[in-house]
């Protein structure tokens, strides 16, 4: 690679960063920060609450913190929410420290908090925040079998039946989805659904997967929502939309709706910003994948995709 060509590709790179920048730090996506800060200090009260050896009074400065994130959001009458699972976990907070014969200032103020925001979150959503006891049932021979049988039998596939998809179970498939694990459960995924119609706003940019693009019924578009992510987690929005997008091809294959990805590119290009445009998808929101659908045929042929084997995959340190 010529010196010229070296210094074309590292302005494209830098180019691209600072539009990761640009919407980390853009006030126009402020509030979107807010909420995402709001969930990450609610889940550090979460994980706090759910430990062997629970610390007394622990995480004052991180509930101070949310808590003028929570006011700020209650103002703007956006992300009630999140308002409403960061009260959840005060109120799981004081229980704890209640139960446990517990008070001193610290814990008063956190009260204080936690009635403020009682009254003043006024859309009496369900308070959904705190920990849970999990009990471990253990996987019976029959559930093991059949949770193999799902991942082991799916497939991309390349050729649908071409009936209509049935919404309500799409949906399904993408609420199952929602459980999977994020980043300080931040969840900064989105999904978007094109029907087969709309998708002339493509144009071309699916070029060169051949003929599947004809048998594709909709086509869904994962995104991940780079505001969510603090300035120093530049790349953490692919991270967990790319969790959600595994998870995704797993409920889908439950629900007997077939999918295929496509790939490309992760970063900010002029060919997204014209898709981002045509059908209104936020700024802040990047590409990730996306996965051709349509309900399975009764028997279709798919690519064997052998696995490598486990030892070449694998590295014990």
């Amino acid at each position: 690679m010529s010196i010229v060509d070296k210094m074309k590709q590292a302005y494209i790179v830098m180019n691209k960063y600072m539009h990761i920048y640009n919407i980390q730090t853009n006030s126009e996506f402020l509030d979107e920060r807010y909420a995402s800060e709001l969930v990450r200090n609610v889940h550090s009260i979460e994980k706090g609450l759910s430990l062997r050896e629970v610390r007394p009074f622990f995480g004052v400065p991180k509930i101070l913190e949310a808590y003028e994130y929570a006011k700020t959001l209650i103002e703007h009458k956006v992300h009630f929410e999140e308002v409403c699972m960061f009260i959840g976990a005060l109120r799981a907070y004081i229980e704890y420290h209640t139960d446990n014969h517990l008070d001193n200032e610290k814990v008063e103020k956190v009260r204080q908090i936690y009635l403020d925001l009682l009254e003043r979150e006024t859309t009496k959503m369900e308070v959904a925040g705190g920990y849970i006891t999990v009990k471990n049932k253990g996987y019976s021979k029959e559930r093991d079998s059949l949770i193999t049988d799902l991942i082991k039998n799916r497939h991309s596939i390349r050729e649908f039946d071409l009936t209509p998809i049935d919404d309500k179970l799409l949906l399904e498939a993408i609420d199952l989805a929602r459980y999977c694990p994020s980043a300080c459960n931040r969840q900064g995924f989105r999904v978007h659904i094109v029907s087969k119609e709309n998708m002339r706003v493509f144009d071309g940019w699916f070029d060169g997967i051949g003929g599947f693009a004809n048998e594709i019924q909709k086509m869904i578009l994962v995104t991940g929502k780079i505001s969510a992510y603090r300035v120093n987690e530049e790349f953490q929005y692919i991270v967990s939309a790319s969790v959600f997008a595994g998870y995704l091809t797993m409920t889908l294959e439950a629900k007997n709706i077939g999918c295929c990805f496509v790939q490309r590119p992760l970063l900010q290009s002029k060919q997204w910003d014209k898709v981002t445009s045509e059908l209104n998808i936020d700024k802040d929101e990047q590409i990730i994948c996306a996965l051709g659908i349509g309900n399975m045929l009764e028997e279709f042929k798919a690519p064997i995709s052998h696995r490598i084997n486990i030892e070449q995959i694998v590295n014990i340190h």
